[in-house]
C-alpha cells in the first residue's frame, strides 16, 4: 500500500481541534515531568539499589526516554502534518510507551512497602495527583478524539482504531469506552492497592528494629513481608512474560511501516492495539490476587501479635 492520507481526514485542522492537539501534547509533557521527577528522586536520595529496584530503574529509565521521544514527534508532526504512515509508526510508539508506563509503574508499587522509609522521599503527590489525573485525562482525550474521527489530534486512537476503518461509529466508540475503562481500572487498582498496602501495613509493623516492642511483633512482620515478597516475584514474571508478548507486535508493526514504507497488515495492526488492553486486563486481575494474598497476610499478622 502506497503512502498517503485517508481520504476522509481533513485536509485543515479546525480551531478546536489545534486546541485538543496542543492540549494532549501539555498533558504528555506533564507526565514527562513527573516520570523524570522520580527518576531523579531515586538518584537524588540514594536509595539502597539491589536486583529488583535496579530492574525497576531501567524501566523508569526507558519509559521517560519513549515518552519524550513521542511527545517530540507529537510537536514535530503537529507543525508538518501527518501521513497515514506517520501516524502508524507514532501511534505504536504512543502504545509502546503506555504500556512501559503500566508495566513501570506496576512494579514500582510492587515494592514501595518494601522499602518504604527510602521510598518515603518520593513525594506521593507525584502518584496520587499527577499519574491518575493525566492518565485519566489522557484516555477521554483519546476517546473523545476517536468519536470525532480526529484522527490526526492523537496518534494513539488512531493506531488503536485504523484497522478498522468504515466500521459503524457505534462500534468504535464502544471499543473506545472498553478500552480506556480497562486502562484506567488498571492503572487505579495498581495504585490504590499499593496506597492500602504502604499505610496499613507499614504503619502497624515498623520495620525499624529500634521501634520493635517485642521480638514477635518483629517475626510477625518478617513473615508477612516474606509471603507478600514471594506473591509479588510470581505476579512479576508473568507480568514480564505478558509484556513481552504486548510488546513484539508492536515493535513488528512499527519496523514494518519504516523498513518497507507501507502500512502493516491488518491482523498485525489489530494483535498490536489489542495486547495493550489485554495485558492490561489480565494485570489488573494479577492485582486483585494479589491484594487478596495481601490481606490474608495483614490479618495473619494481627492474629499472631494478638496471641502473643
Amino acid at each position: 500500500m502506497a503512502l498517503g492520507t485517508f481520504s476522509w481526514l481533513p485536509d485543515e485542522l479546525t480551531m478546536q481541534q489545534h486546541i485538543a492537539r496542543y492540549f494532549c501534547l501539555v498533558l504528555e509533557s506533564i507526565w514527562i515531568c513527573s516520570q523524570g521527577l522520580i527518576v531523579y528522586s531515586i538518584w537524588r536520595h540514594k536509595i539502597r539499589f539491589d536486583y529488583e529496584l535496579t530492574i525497576n530503574c531501567i524501566i523508569l529509565f526507558f519509559d521517560f526516554l519513549f515518552c519524550l521521544t513521542v511527545f517530540v514527534w507529537s510537536i514535530y508532526t503537529a507543525v508538518e502534518g501527518q501521513s497515514k504512515l506517520t501516524c502508524q509508526i507514532q501511534g505504536t510508539i504512543t502504545l509502546f510507551t503506555l504500556s512501559m508506563f503500566i508495566f513501570g509503574t506496576s512494579l514500582l508499587s510492587s515494592y514501595r512497602h518494601v522499602k518504604v522509609k527510602q521510598f518515603k522521599k518520593i513525594p506521593d503527590i507525584c502518584f496520587v495527583l499527577i499519574f491518575i489525573p493525566v492518565t485519566i485525562l489522557l484516555g477521554i482525550l483519546y476517546i473523545w478524539a476517536a468519536t470525532n474521527n480526529w484522527y490526526t489530534v492523537t496518534a494513539s486512537s488512531y493506531c488503536m482504531l485504523s484497522p478498522l476503518e468504515g466500521t459503524s461509529p457505534r462500534v468504535l466508540f464502544g471499543l473506545a469506552i472498553v478500552m480506556g475503562i480497562v486502562c484506567v481500572l488498571a492503572t487505579i487498582f495498581n495504585y490504590s492497592s499499593i496506597m492500602h498496602f504502604s499505610f496499613s501495613f507499614i504503619s502497624h509493623y515498623n520495620f525499624d528494629q529500634d521501634a520493635m516492642q517485642s521480638t514477635s511483633n518483629f517475626n510477625s512482620a518478617i513473615k508477612a513481608r516474606n509471603v507478600s515478597r514471594s506473591m509479588m516475584m510470581f505476579r512479576g514474571s508473568c507480568v514480564i512474560l505478558l509484556y513481552l508478548m504486548t510488546i513484539v507486535p508492536q515493535l513488528l508493526t512499527c519496523l514494518y511501516s519504516i523498513i518497507t514504507l507501507e502500512i502493516a497488515p491488518v491482523w498485525l495492526q489489530l494483535y498490536a492495539s489489542s495486547s495493550v488492553s489485554v495485558y492490561c486486563g489480565v494485570n489488573l486481575a494479577c492485582m486483585l490476587a494479589l491484594n487478596a494474598q495481601v490481606r490474608k497476610a495483614i490479618k495473619k499478622c494481627i492474629l499472631y501479635e494478638n496471641v502473643y
